[in-house]
């Protein structure tokens, strides 16, 4: 073999080895489905939707905007009636407020009993299951909407006891016959979406709330099972519009995030008077139930989308999981590269070096020829070690900032009362101020989110330590609450413990 023709094979072979790394590392890409174009697209923020429209934010009649809505009216206002105003609808109702204590509008403003226009605004959905295998997505209102009876006809049969008005065989808490129903699948499912909106909202089986028969509805209300189930995993705040409040919802604690709104589930088999419903975040039971003629409790719609019809961006935990996806694919990339690349590396490396030895390529090749061969090895040879190097970084739980800590006060809480007016919270023992010296500080109690003060107030007297490892933290502390509490780092440097964010204050330590 001559000069020349052995120059091109070991120049060729190493450019084919670069290329079929190259090819190999594209190869692996993670495939994206694309939409459906013919398909209306929804967009998803932080695993909300918004679909349809409905009355909510209040326009006080002591504001311009009101002055200029009611003097666009011709007629007398007539509540519950919706008006035009420069291309926006509004409603007007006047405004009645449960007067337990001083509940404030979404702006923070106090609430006033009075005369009221709402406006139409998008209404906003948990994305709480999302059933791609079945093409469906089930969507909770984030907000409550509205307020209304479960039942308006009741006929009491005893103390526990009761029927729809006129239906003897009826029992009051019996969801096919409710007048809660009939007003989210006729009144609310008319006036909250289009008919193009209507046209991917599917039909939704559910079990009637004391008969048993399975009934289908458009609209209806989550079960006292599914909001246990889901409330934590899709955090099921309770928020309310300003239409909802004004509509007299009834609440407690001076906050409406603690209002009280209908569930579709009995309370006893042998209670047909009962529904049960949540008061903030508590799923109502025993003391938390009223007669389904109380007509202050709020209404949270639940509907089913047609994922045939519609298609809806990718959720939170879509992305969390395509981000595995990849970096699993990374993984394996740099190591299979890693691998194919450092034999062939130290291949070239060993025949290069045995050549030279033996002055085949010396006798063959000139100096330039030479140079541009060895650092075709070299190169393949970096790319091996570099690949290895980056999968056992990443194997040792390393990646640098993408799993940085925020050092700070940390807060795990289920947050049984909350005044956001004062800004304090009653919360659990869960709370950890985590110090860049590696130790940390333990708390067994504490009420204001934000004074460093009322921390150390309540803080044991004791230094805990804490260790990261790539992206999980483990904070080992003793004392009355002894134990590890071990926790997952996000790359914003959140803190989530079970899947749950832990809280973070916005300031140093």
């Amino acid at each position: 073999m001559n000069k020349k023709v052995l120059s091109n094979v070991l120049l060729f072979t190493s450019i084919g080895c670069i290329a079929l790394g190259v090819g190999f590392l594209r190869s692996v890409k993670p495939v994206v489905k694309e939409a459906n174009a013919a398909n209306p697209e929804l967009e998803v923020n932080d695993n909300i939707v918004e679909v349809g429209k409905y009355p909510q934010t209040v326009v006080k009649s002591t504001t311009d905007l009101y002055d200029d809505i009611a003097d666009s009216v011709k007629d007398d206002l007539v509540p519950g009636k919706d008006y035009e105003y420069k291309g926006e609808k509004y409603r007007y109702y006047p405004a009645v407020h449960h007067t337990e204590g001083g509940g404030k509008y979404e702006d923070g403003t106090n609430c006033k009993d009075g005369p009221a226009f709402y406006k139409y605004e998008p209404i906003k959905w948990h994305i709480y299951n999302k059933d791609t295998t079945d093409n469906k997505a089930y969507l909770y209102a984030a907000y409550i909407m509205d307020v209304g009876v479960f039942q308006q006809n009741i006929e009491m049969d005893g103390t526990n006891a009761g029927h729809v008005a006129g239906k003897p065989g009826v029992a009051a808490n019996d969801w096919e016959q409710s007048t809660v129903r009939e007003f989210l699948n006729d009144t609310f499912y008319n006036d909250a979406f289009s008919d193009s909106e209507r046209n991917f909202i599917k039909d939704n089986t559910s079990k009637a709330n004391s008969s048993g028969f399975k009934v289908k509805d458009k609209v209806t209300l989550m079960t006292a099972d599914d909001y246990t189930t889901y409330k934590d995993k899709s955090s099921f705040k309770t928020k309310a519009s300003d239409y909802a409040k004004g509509r007299t919802l009834f609440y407690h604690f001076n906050s409406y995030d603690w209002s009280f709104f209908w569930l579709n589930s009995k309370k006893a088999d042998y209670d047909t008077l009962h529904v049960q419903y949540v008061r903030g975040t508590e799923v109502g039971g025993g003391g938390f139930s009223e007669s389904p003629s109380f007509e202050k409790e709020g209404i949270r719609p639940l509907i089913v989308l047609d994922l045939t019809k519609v298609t809806i961006g990718k959720t939170s935990e879509e992305k969390a999981s395509d981000d595995t996806k990849k970096a699993e694919n990374a993984n394996t990339t740099a190591l299979v590269i890693g691998i194919i690349f450092s034999i062939l590396g130290m291949a070239g490396l060993i025949t290069f070096f045995t050549l030279m030895k033996k002055g085949i390529l010396t006798s063959r090749m000139s100096p330039k020829v030479i140079l541009i061969v060895l650092a075709s090895v070299l190169v393949l040879t970096s790319i091996g070690v570099v690949s290895l190097s980056v999968r056992a970084s990443k194997e040792s739980g390393g990646g640098g900032e993408s799993c940085t800590l925020k050092y700070g006060y940390y807060v795990q809480s289920t947050e049984q009362y909350s005044d956001s007016s004062k800004n304090m919270v009653q919360v659990g023992y869960n709370c950890w101020l985590i110090k860049s010296d590696g130790t940390a500080r333990h708390a067994a109690a504490i009420e204001d989110k934000t004074n460093a003060s009322d921390f150390d107030k309540y803080a044991d007297n004791l230094k805990c330590t804490w260790e990261q490892t790539g992206c999980t933290l483990k904070i080992t502390y003793t004392g009355y609450y002894s134990g590890v509490a071990t926790m997952t780092v996000k790359s914003d440097g959140k803190l989530y413990s079970g899947g749950k964010e832990v809280f973070h204050w916005v300031r140093g330590e």
